[in-house]
């Protein structure tokens, strides 16, 4: 089929700008092998899955899941060229056996690839033309297994409304520009334009600018020229995305993030009132009203499943918990209640029970690495001495509350990564071999997140591969840096005494590696 111009230039604009491509655990098998089984469904092993990611830019998102999960196979297809080509070089690099790239239209996809357990469509379906759009639930439809799953993502309204506006005015004043270099260099000029020219009293309308402004800020070129100025960009209530779903002989399961889908997150009256409609579209079409909603992460599975969202209060034992809160305060008295705040957040839970107190103590042991939730309760009771029958009773009354209100994060299998910091620590392959691309900036862990890291730090996880001491590395680290004419400096002096050189360079690689190890990058 011969592209049109539009698709045309879509093809090159990957290619001449390449779409930093990372790991989104949220969209991978085992996030939504989760979802399906807290709602009572069938699915796939996802640790010996056959696995399809459509648009899978140099492979960022399946490249973890394939050294972690040996036994399952991995394919991806992307129409850049050169996105394919660079993530054939890490598969090579990392001798990965179960994984294949390839350069394809997806509109070419072939109709005997057989059927597969799960697949993977993230940022694909709003930023290419109907007819893709089409296809896409096509291959879904044709190409999954009877009991597999899906994960569809895609801009929706009436979140995306808004931004919508800016980036159309963004595309009116690059437009003129070819290349893409000059489009993202003028794309924020323009948004500090209007920021700091915007007549009064037009608080609403800044306030806008001003949040989209600050998001691009933090974001990579890609994202702004991919995400925002691409030809195609629609956006998508879910009702409408649920329609074309039952016309394509599809069914919308839930979302990646079930606390999103809990009428409990929002006010009593609200929940009140939503509370008496059945049908799961559009009682969660009525929150994206109140949220103001502007990105989904659909998970898909064929029509005719049976589903049962009705999640039992004891479900937290079939998976491992990963809390996202600590403890407030020092020591915690025995009398008082307890809170809990969540990471990076303002929301906090306060629990007063004994019971509940070793619970939630115990979860946030070992930096808050996730625990399993068949042993959680036994565990909590013999370190607080609390009766387990007592804490039992806690767990079972505010677990999986905390999970819809997103302060536990579940997981369906364990930690591989390491706890202590070892003689000869070993960080994650994949990790390390991020370390040594250009412009890094985040690394993959072993729970497939992101980890941000500086140019010193990428030194020293690269050096570490198990075969070295931490002294080792540390020598390694200070030879690297000396050989490019940097030094170690002491408040603002360079240290130039050989042996406090030694012992500054020893302090940093131990500290480079605490932090590796409690950010899920340590295997040995």
């Amino acid at each position: 089929m011969a592209k049109s111009a539009a698709q045309e230039k879509n093809h090159n604009a990957y290619d001449e700008v390449p779409y930093e491509s990372f790991s989104y655990p949220h969209t991978q098998p085992p996030a939504l092998y989760t979802a399906a089984k807290l709602f009572n469904m069938n699915p796939p092993d996802f640790k010996t899955a056959r696995v399809l990611e459509l648009g899978c830019a140099s492979g960022g998102n399946i490249l973890p899941l394939a050294l972690l999960y040996p036994k399952a196979k991995f394919h991806g297809i992307d129409l850049s060229a050169r996105q394919i080509e660079d993530g054939k070089n890490h598969i090579k690099a990392l001798k990965i056996k179960n994984l294949t790239l390839e350069q394809m239209d997806i509109m070419k996809f072939p109709a005997d690839a057989g059927e597969y357990d799960y697949i993977i469509c993230h940022g694909i379906l709003s930023w290419v033309p109907a007819p893709v759009q089409d296809k896409i639930l096509e291959i879904l439809a044709k190409h999954l297994k009877p009991n597999g799953l899906a994960h569809l993502s895609y801009n929706c309204l009436p979140g995306w409304r808004f931004i919508s506006a800016l980036r159309e005015m963004m595309k009116f004043h690059t437009d003129r520009f070819n290349d893409p270099k000059d489009v993202i260099t003028q794309a924020r000029v323009f948004l500090d334009f209007i920021h700091d020219n915007a007549g009064h009293n037009q608080d609403g309308y800044k306030a806008i600018i001003d949040t989209e402004r600050q998001n691009l800020k933090n974001s990579n070129d890609s994202y702004l020229f991919h995400d925002h100025l691409e030809e195609n960009n629609k956006a998508f209530y879910l009702h409408e995305i649920n329609s074309r779903l039952v016309a394509a002989g599809l069914q919308y399961v839930g979302d990646t993030h079930i606390p999103s889908m809990y009428a409990g997150n929002i006010s009593r009256d609200a929940a009140a009132k939503l509370g008496g409609l059945s049908d799961v579209v559009q009682q969660e079409q009525y929150l994206d009203f109140l949220n103001n909603r502007r990105f989904r992460n659909s998970i898909i599975c064929k029509a005719g499943v049976a589903i049962d969202r009705n999640i039992r209060h004891d479900a937290y034992e079939d998976f491992y918990l990963k809390p996202l809160f600590r403890p407030l305060g020092g020591a915690p008295d025995k009398n008082a209640p307890l809170a809990f705040q969540r990471i990076g957040a303002d929301p906090k839970f306060t629990v007063a029970t004994a019971g509940a107190k070793a619970l939630f103590l115990e979860m946030c042991e070992n930096n808050g690495a996730p625990v399993d939730g068949r042993t959680i309760v036994s565990r909590a009771a013999k370190a607080h001495k609390v009766p387990e029958d007592q804490v039992r009773l806690d767990a079972s009354q505010n677990i999986m509350r905390l999970f819809l209100s997103g302060y536990i994060q579940m997981m369906p299998d364990g930690p591989d990564y390491i706890q202590k910091l070892s003689d000869k620590p070993a960080v994650f392959a994949l990790a390390r071999h991020e370390c040594g691309l250009p412009q890094t900036h985040r690394v993959t862990n072993m729970l497939r997140d992101m980890v941000s890291v500086d140019a010193p730090a990428r030194i020293i996880l690269a050096l570490a591969d198990g075969t070295r001491t931490i002294k080792d590395i540390a020598e390694g680290f200070l030879a690297a840096i000396e050989s490019r004419g940097e030094h170690l400096q002491e408040k603002g002096q360079n240290i130039t005494d050989p042996k406090r050189k030694s012992a500054a360079a020893l302090e940093f690689a131990n500290a480079i590696l605490e932090k590796a190890k409690e950010n899920a990058l340590l295997v040995g």
